[in-house]
């Protein structure tokens, strides 16, 4: 969108850069900004761009949705796949292709690519924390288990998410998982403070690492009696330490 909008600067500046350099590079620059089939692609690719910047706006934050997070990549996947059967312009439907298949390698739990995330089976997990999905999916306790780490050694915790799973019909989806988890919680004491440890998490560690006082606070904690504001915060490190 920057460079569609810009193409006519470009030219001008680099003509006047022209006049002191016999850089190739440069007459190449003149000569891609004048080309009418650049400018068609560019503007061809422009369209998609308010969406995709909408949806770039919401990452740009120290902390994400786990539940939410693969559906919303699922979404976004269908909706490069339908934009790219519905354009006719070659070098769009060909961007459009592209990032479809490199954004399904990075959200599969069997990637292709080097380019992926190394934390899908966790996100994927997560997803049971969200009443209305836990409604309609069917989900192996035992690949949940193995996704999040608070469950381990946790037999208590294990049988109440059983409890939960096969509970669902009785429940009602309304409101945000967090406000249904506390409401809950006298029927499923322990399931509480493990959602609050997943649901919302840091992007990446230099989030949990930007602070050397916090993240001294996070090793000082006993695993089995970690602080609740530290919870989100070791749950990425231990997502990140347990994929590299």
């Amino acid at each position: 969108m920057y460079h569609e909008s810009h193409l006519d600067d470009y030219i001008t500046f680099f003509k006047e850069e022209a006049e002191a350099s016999s850089s190739l590079t440069v007459s190449n620059i003149i000569s891609l900004s004048s080309c009418r089939m650049i400018e068609a692609d560019l503007t061809s690719l422009k369209k998609y761009a308010p969406h995709l910047m909408s949806i770039l706006r919401e990452y740009e934050t120290s902390s994400v949705k786990a539940h939410l997070l693969i559906r919303e990549l699922k979404l976004l996947a269908e909706w490069l796949e339908i934009s790219a059967s519905a354009d006719d312009h070659q070098s769009g439907k060909t961007a459009l292709q592209r990032s479809l298949v490199n954004l399904n390698s990075y959200i599969s739990e069997q990637p292709t690519t080097r380019f992926n995330q190394p934390a899908t089976k966790f996100f994927n997990s997560c997803q049971i924390f969200d009443v209305s999905y836990a409604q309609i999916a069917n989900v192996d306790p035992e690949v949940v288990f193995d996704s999040i780490p608070w469950f381990d050694d946790d037999t208590l915790a294990k049988a109440e998410l059983e409890l939960y799973l096969s509970s669902t019909d009785e429940l009602s989806s309304d409101g945000h998982p967090v406000d249904f988890r506390r409401a809950a919680e006298k029927r499923f004491p322990k399931l509480p403070r493990i959602e609050i440890s997943c649901l919302s998490v840091p992007v990446n560690s230099v989030a949990a690492e930007r602070s050397s006082s916090l993240y001294s606070a996070v090793l000082r904690d006993d695993r089995r009696s970690i602080h609740e504001a530290n919870l989100p915060i070791y749950n990425m490190l231990y997502q990140n330490s347990s994929n590299i």
